[in-house]
């Protein structure tokens, strides 16, 4: 027979078979309270599934309703918590403990109620069950009934006598956990039962409040019936009923609460009213409502922010509207010092910022920064809003009104790239003739004072501006300063940094003057340490002062003072550094430049040009670098170095060491002197001969420098000290400290025809002041100027035009004619497509570029010197950033072929641009294409070309094989070195149409005389370009002297990379070579078809 364990009568309770459990428990009564792993007897499972005949017989057969499991639950425990009615019935008849609780302190009462088993809790507190029993938090059966909703249950457990105001740990009662649930049965029950409304819970919440807050807006409704309910008690945060309203309640609610007395102006602990509350959460039906309870909108709030404060903050223009309907005073300052205009022109509102200026709002309102709206409303580059604080003619003084660093609107406008007052007020300054037709001029001044400005810019060069007179291109020379005064002048200023030369100095200093202090007086130690501590404590607690208040607070004192003592101080390190080393190792620094006053060439006498350079350049350069500094330079040797720092030596001992004794013996002198009183002792004798003999030693340098120190620029003039005055340009102007200053020379000559004047400056200016770090900027008719310069130099046989290209190393035409021509634009799908193609491709291989060696890789130019490449680096420089400005995209290869053709072949280039605009030429097409269709019917040889027709073929195979007509369209805009007066001598090409269609007449045929392919496209029924794949297989066949074996592979080559016409003129020669591979023969006889 199976064995039967003591388990087996849980498992007949699962199955609900009563009649297995009797057998059982009739075999085996030692079954009976028998637990399983989780403390389960038969009886608690069954109480547990509800099974009262299981329960019955369990009971009959002596199971015990008393015994608890692993929890402490009793088999009642288990009935009332399902709520099986029948069970607990059953078990009562037994007199359990009803008041056994588990291992949580829970009733069977307390789980009744909290599972919502009204029945049973009705049976049990007939059966006496205790309604006050409390749990964890102090929690009652009164406060889960009113927590969960159980209304039936609420009434018994009150009929019962239940504390309707007892409260959980937090403070919260019945009603107030009715209220936050949003049961509004059980409030109202409550209410009925007389339960305190103003009793708070958790966080000070009352029960109004978490009906509120829980959006529960039908609780409130009852609540606020209640005649007891105190409509204005407040959270701990300080927020009342009506604040959490003005947030998230509807406008019917904000009303309600209204009219039940809630007080409009009440704070909470940040200091929001409920107004700023319904602006913060932009409740425009609400603040509406409040506005019209006369809310008060000049309460501040958080961060002493008002409720316009906020409106503006959060861009809200019609709140900001309904408040100023309020009149509400317009210029209270937040914590910050923002009135409400400051906060919407921060904000960048021009609708909230008028409205505000058109209430009455100061607008020299200032932030913490000093900030005024102007300064803002400028930062932000925003037009709109400067002409709306400007519309008034009172607020122009904001102009002129710095801020903390001392910026005014002016500077802040002439540091941005967009210059917004000159849009709103017009160009000051300049003639209305110049304001209309010269205004395109901007971008040439700022691209050549951007190049200029750049740190690593070499000098010298020379500018020549080229315009006609009469064009008002003069005052182009004042843009180009104010540019660049622009770009240099609002530079963050370097605050003066401590080094070990500044505490030697002070140091040393203080000890001399301490040491001789210390014989003055009876106590010579104490005088002598007090002295010493003074002169050293005083100016570094001073500096403390300065650095604390530049540092952390910008103090404009402070950052006065600072940027004062780093003027002074390098001023006096320049002089330290002229005096003790012959050269000196400087650091890069930001750019400074020294301008001399306009030179017009017109009011200058002949005689007199060189003079008036030398001495104005002098001047300029004493008041800007200091005069001392430059004639100490000027007398003595300087050799500037950016690698080697080099002490003057005397007898192999640095001079400085030299300086440091003979102070420490002059100041033995006088110290003996005051202590021996005996002049005539042998160490004073002996001290006074060593200072002696050292002076001795030094004074033909001294000489040198008062002689230096004592000639004035009128001085210099007088003695025509050229060579001299070149040399003390180049030693000061290198630089001594972080700046490099750079001396810019500013010639008019639009206004002179004098030719002998015109040579003797541009003569004495290449000669004289061709040196670091000189700049010359020239304004010339240069048509003028080259007829001059021919008659000049007529019996020297010398060309004026080569003589000027030496002597401007950067030729600028201001014109416009160029940039407005109009080119055809719309190239055919199939072209269009095979040119971006390319384009891709070669802008893949491109990594980086260089431009002399790019020069160098091919026999087309002639010997590269460093003139060439200077005139064509900085030609390209100024180019590039014409078309960056533009916003037109280049390749650095194509550009700079682009530019040697401008320069070798000015007329040629002219006469192709004029072509491609007048015939209206397709922009994927090859230039090289285009040359040579114009070639067959004009000529293009012109004495302006320095070069020949065929060094231009060459050219145009090599360097120019990718340039296609989109490029040229795209490089005329920035061309700055091309000569538009140019056009004059180009043909006139109104019946090239004609010409072109009665040449496509002809067949095209191939001569084995004369193959190459301009010679095919000289009888082409259709440019090369347009050639299949199969027309280039036909016409490579044709080549004479190619070897016949090979032509197989040419013609897998050719299809198979599909070689087309577009790819043949504009494929590179050398990557040819490279992908075909063939004998040497058969490539000279392609590269001769190709060339």
């Amino acid at each position: 027979m199976k064995t039967i364990g003591p388990y087996i009568i849980h498992d007949f309770v699962e199955q609900g078979n009563v009649g297995a459990i009797r057998d059982v428990l009739l075999k085996h009564h030692d079954f009976v309270d028998q637990k399983n792993d989780a403390g389960l007897t038969a009886l608690h499972l069954a109480c547990k599934r509800g099974h009262e005949e299981i329960v019955t017989t369990l009971i009959e057969h002596g199971y015990s309703a008393m015994v608890k499991d692993n929890d402490d639950f009793t088999a009642l425990t288990y009935a009332c918590r399902g709520g099986h009615l029948a069970c607990v019935m059953v078990l009562m008849q037994f007199r359990p403990n009803i008041e056994q609780a588990d291992v949580n302190g829970w009733t069977c009462l307390m789980w009744a109620v909290y599972k919502g088993h009204p029945e049973v809790v009705r049976h049990l507190l007939q059966e006496g069950a205790n309604v006050h029993v409390s749990v964890s938090y102090n929690m009652t059966c009164l406060l889960w009934a009113a927590g969960r909703g159980f209304l039936d249950i609420v009434k018994m457990l009150l009929i019962k006598g239940a504390k309707v105001n007892h409260a959980d740990k937090f403070g919260s009662t019945a009603l107030v956990w009715a209220s936050r649930r949003g049961y509004c049965d059980i409030v109202q029950y409550l209410l009925n039962k007389k339960a305190d409304p103003n009793l708070v819970g958790a966080n000070g919440c009352s029960s109004l409040i978490v009906a509120m807050k829980g959006g529960h807006e039908a609780c409130v409704r009852i609540l606020l019936s209640n005649s007891r309910l105190n409509v204005n008690q407040a959270d701990r945060e300080g927020q009342t009923t009506l604040s959490y309203a003005t947030k998230s309640g509807t406008d019917e609610i904000v009303n309600e609460l209204l009219e039940h007395g809630a007080y409009l102006n009440i704070t909470d602990n940040h200091g929001d009213t409920p107004l700023i509350k319904a602006v913060k959460h932009t409740r425009l039906n609400t603040v509406r409502v409040l506005l019209a309870r006369f809310a008060d909108v000049n309460i501040q709030g958080k961060e002493g922010k008002t409720a316009l404060h906020m409106a503006c903050t959060m861009g809200s223009n019609a709140i900001v509207q309904e408040i100023l309907n309020c009149s509400p005073e317009l210029e209270i300052q937040n914590e910050t010092r923002e009135t409400a205009l400051v906060c919407a022109i921060k904000q960048g509102n021009f609708l909230i910022s008028e409205m505000l200026v058109n209430h009455g709002a100061d607008a020299g309102a200032r932030d913490a920064n000093h900030d005024t709206t102007l300064h803002l409303a400028l930062k932000l580059n925003n037009i709109q809003l400067i002409e709306l604080l400007l519309r008034d003619p009172k607020n122009g003084k904001l102009l002129y009104q710095p801020n903390k660093l001392g910026e005014t609107p002016y500077d802040i406008d002439a540091a941005s790239s967009n210059h917004l007052l000159s849009q709103i007020f017009g160009s000051k300054g300049f003639s209305a003739f110049a304001a209309s037709n010269n205004m395109h001029f901007d971008l040439y001044s700022c691209a050549v004072a951007e190049m200029l400005t750049e740190p690593s810019f070499e000098t010298p060069i020379c500018i020549g501006l080229y315009a006609k007179w009469g064009s008002g291109v003069s005052f182009v020379l004042d843009k180009i300063k104010q540019q660049i005064n622009l770009f240099t002048s609002f530079l963050p200023h370097q605050p003066l940094q401590l080094s070990w030369d500044i505490y030697f100095t002070i140091v040393f200093l203080s000890a001399f003057a301490a040491s001789i202090f210390a014989f003055a007086f009876h106590n010579r130690l104490i005088a002598g340490l007090t002295t010493f501590f003074v002169l050293f404590g005083i100016p570094f607690i001073f500096g403390m002062f300065v650095y604390i208040g530049t540092s952390s607070f910008q103090w404009k004192w402070t950052v006065s003072s600072n940027h004062y003592m780093k003027k002074k101080w390098s001023y006096f390190k320049t002089i330290q550094i002229l005096l003790f080393y012959s050269s000196y190792k400087k650091s890069m620094g930001r750019v400074r430049f020294i301008f001399n006053p306009t030179l017009k060439l017109s009011s200058v006498k002949e005689e007199d040009v060189v003079n008036d350079q030398v001495a104005s350049l002098t001047s300029v350069i004493e008041n800007s670098l200091g005069s001392i500094t430059f004639r100490i330079a000027r007398g003595l040797e300087f050799n500037h170095s950016n690698s080697v720092k080099v002490a003057r030596k005397f007898c192999c001992v640095p001079v400085y060491l030299w300086v440091v004794f003979s102070l420490l013996c002059i100041n033995a002198i006088v110290l003996l002197v005051l202590s021996l009183h005996d002049p005539r002792h042998i160490c004073i004798f002996l001290l006074s001969s060593i200072v002696a003999l050292l002076l001795l030693a030094a004074t033909p340098t001294l000489i040198k420098v008062i002689s230096s120190l004592l000639t004035n620029p009128k001085s210099l003039r007088a003695s025509r000290s050229q060579k001299l005055q070149r040399k003390s340009i180049h030693k000061i102007c290198s630089g001594f400290t972080n700046t490099q200053s750079r001396i810019c020379i500013l010639v008019n000559g639009l206004e002179s025809h004098n030719c002998k004047l015109f040579l003797r400056f541009f003569n004495s200016n290449h000669l004289l002041f061709c040196v670091p770090p000189i700049i010359t900027i020239v304004c010339i008719d240069n048509k003028l100027f080259n007829i001059a310069l021919d008659k000049s130099f007529e019996e020297f046989e010398i060309n004026g035009k080569d003589w000027l290209q030496t002597v401007v190393q950067l030729p600028v035409f201001l014109s416009e004619k160029l940039r407005k021509k109009k080119f055809f634009q719309t190239p055919d799908s199939e072209t269009d497509s095979e040119f971006k193609y390319n384009r891709n491709r070669r802008k893949s291989h491109l990594k980086k570029f260089d431009l002399a060696r790019w020069m160098s890789s091919d026999d087309c130019f002639q010997p590269i010197t460093p003139q060439i490449l200077r005139r064509i680096t900085v030609i390209q420089s100024l180019t590039a950033r014409m078309l960056r400005a533009r916003g037109k995209d280049f390749l650095w290869s194509n550009l700079s072929a682009w530019i040697i053709l401008t320069e070798v072949w000015p007329y040629t280039v002219m006469c192709l641009i004029c072509y491609v605009e007048k015939v209206k030429v397709a922009p994927s097409r090859p230039l090289k294409s285009v040359y040579f269709e114009l070639a067959q019917h004009y000529p293009l040889s012109n004495s302006v070309d320095s070069g020949d027709a065929e060094s231009l073929l060459n050219y145009l195979s090599s360097k120019c094989s990718s340039i296609l007509i989109q490029d040229i369209i795209n490089f005329i805009p920035g061309t700055i070195n091309l000569d538009p007066k140019l056009e004059e001598l180009t043909p006139n090409f109104h019946n090239t149409g004609s010409m072109v269609s009665s040449a496509s007449s002809v067949k095209l045929t191939l001569k084995t005389s004369d193959s190459n392919l301009s010679s095919v496209m000289a009888g082409a029924s259709m440019p090369c370009s347009d050639w299949t794949v199969e027309d280039v297989c036909y016409h490579w066949k044709c080549i004479p002297g190619l070897d016949k074996r090979n032509l197989l592979k040419y013609e897998k080559f050719i299809t198979t990379n599909n070689f087309n016409g577009l790819v043949l003129v504009s494929c590179d020669v050398g990557e040819l070579k490279q992908e075909l591979n063939t004998s040497f023969g058969d490539w000279c006889l392609i590269k001769k078809f190709l060339l």
